[in-house]
């Protein structure tokens, strides 16, 4: 389809710049629209345009969110010359496929062609680290980077303040804040992070304190994205708070949008305890967020945590259900008790899913 737009279009327009064409993939994958996106660059090349490195690196990232890991590889071995660019882009793959042991031996195959780390490769390097459950390693990640004389942006903060919450050290993760607050303009959500951590050991007004800080650093826009939490009237005599649904959701989409999909869960699993006046659940639209992630990344545990998590905030539909028998089949895993589940919980799902339940089951011939 893209193609055939576009050689309409150029059939009835000016002739496009390879940069034109290129800004636009960029606004497609912006937008998530990343089999386009890869369609539009596939386009390009049918047209005899020449890939630039930074083009290839792009392209490999593209290649990698559509078709998987595997095509990814490919696709970069392919490559007659390889920049340092496509290299970062195909570290920063198997930090979001969760693959930190591929992820290193190329970090070892950089260092070994004297590529030298940036601020971006260190902070794919903690990604990796995060994505393989490993928090440990992202502070001495942290210090050789700092020893090396290569400077920190948010990203690196927030990753860094994360491993020390998700080791249960909150007092370095503040202590880390702290340290920043002295030398550098803090963003807003390292104050959202912090925050969402105190909720969660109902230090409410600790929780308030990092959101007031939090707001006095947005500018209007970022302002009128983010709700503060709102203590409830009892909270001075009873010592405890309450949030409401649309800081439920904003905390969540804000982790999501940054592929902390693991403190996103969490945020849906304190819901019950974070909104004590009335039930909550998930928005259709957050629900798919969800369940779109952990089939693209064949997380079939991860699915059975958040449908686990939906039972629990009685939520649980056919829309997850089928968002798990998608996962089960993109992971090429089978789990004949699925069915079963189907139907003790009384969900009736569409014949879509009733038909790909066979093959999840075993039963496909």
């Amino acid at each position: 389809m893209v193609a055939a737009e576009m050689d309409n279009y150029l059939r009835k327009r000016r002739p496009l710049s390879a940069d034109q064409i290129v800004a636009y993939v960029r606004k497609l994958r912006k937008f998530k629209s990343n089999p386009c996106a890869l369609e539009l660059m596939d386009w390009m090349e049918s047209r005899g345009a020449k890939l630039t490195l930074e083009h290839q690196a792009l392209r490999l990232g593209l290649v990698s969110k559509v078709h998987g890991i595997q095509a990814a590889e490919e696709y970069f071995w392919s490559l007659p010359d390889k920049s340092k660019e496509t290299y970062l882009c195909l570290l920063n793959c198997y930090g979001e496929h969760g693959m930190a042991c591929k992820g290193l031996e190329l970090y070892e195959k950089m260092k070994a062609m004297d590529i030298v780390p940036d601020t971006l490769v260190y902070n794919s390097l903690m990604t990796l680290y995060q994505k393989a459950d490993q928090p440990e390693k992202i502070p001495s990640t942290f210090e050789e980077m700092r020893e090396s004389g290569i400077s920190a942006n948010n990203f690196t903060y927030f990753t860094l303040i994360e491993s020390y919450i998700r080791m249960n050290d909150l007092e370095a993760a503040e202590k880390v804040l702290e340290e920043l607050e002295k030398v550098a303009p803090v963003h807003w959500s390292l104050y959202t992070l912090m925050a969402n951590s105190y909720i969660k050991l109902e230090l409410f007004g600790k929780s308030e304190v990092a959101l007031k800080k939090a707001e006095e650093v947005m500018d209007k826009a970022e302002l009128l994205s983010i709700l503060a939490i709102q203590p409830s009237k009892s909270f001075r005599s009873g010592n405890r708070g309450h949030c409401n649904g649309r800081t439920v959701y904003i905390f969540a989409e804000f982790y999501l949008d940054k592929s902390h999909v693991t403190a996103a869960l969490e945020i849906l699993r304190d819901a019950k305890k974070m909104l004590t006046a009335h039930k909550w659940v998930p928005s259709e639209k957050l629900t798919s967020r969800f369940l779109k992630h952990y089939e693209e990344s064949k997380d079939v545990d991860g699915v059975e945590s958040f449908c686990e998590c939906l039972k629990k905030l009685e939520c649980l539909d056919a829309e997850a259900y089928g968002g798990m028998v998608r996962t089960y089949i993109a992971a090429g895993r089978t789990n004949p008790s699925i069915a079963q589940r189907i139907e003790d919980d009384g969900i009736h799902v569409g014949p879509e899913t009733t038909k790909l339940l066979e093959s999840v089951s075993g039963n496909s011939k």
